[in-house]
């Protein structure tokens, strides 16, 4: 099931975000997308919390976002329970990496939270 073309618009709008280190990690205004139970399993397997040492380090290490991102794709899993899929050209330092992302968002009153972003090497 897809969510409202709104909601579609939004879901995009929030996971390019995630890719920005200049708008997603440096702005308060984007904080509300990461829920404070946020997890992210990233590239090597490895897991994370939402921390600000974490957020640092990911600021850091990305320096590149070939966008738009590929065969994206939303589609509902709950009532307020969204998907996103697609992959992605990312450059971490002087590495080029071409990823399969997936993004679990909750929907709290109107606003999207992130609370699981996974990804693994393509």
């Amino acid at each position: 099931m897809k969510p409202t073309v709104n909601d579609q618009r939004i879901l995009a709008d929030l996971e390019q975000s995630l890719w920005d280190k200049n708008l997603h990690f440096d702005s308060d205004e984007q904080n509300y997308t990461i829920s404070a139970k946020f997890v992210e399993v990233d590239r090597s397997g490895q897991r994370h919390e939402r921390t600000s040492e974490f957020v640092a380090e990911k600021r850091a290490q990305l320096t590149e976002v070939k966008s738009p991102l590929a065969d994206y794709s939303v589609e509902l899993v709950g009532e307020d329970m969204a998907m996103v899929t697609y992959v992605c050209e990312v450059r971490f330092g002087g590495t080029l990496e071409v990823l399969h992302c997936v993004s679990l968002w909750a929907k709290v009153g109107s606003l999207w939270q992130l609370q699981l972003h996974q990804t693994t090497p393509r």
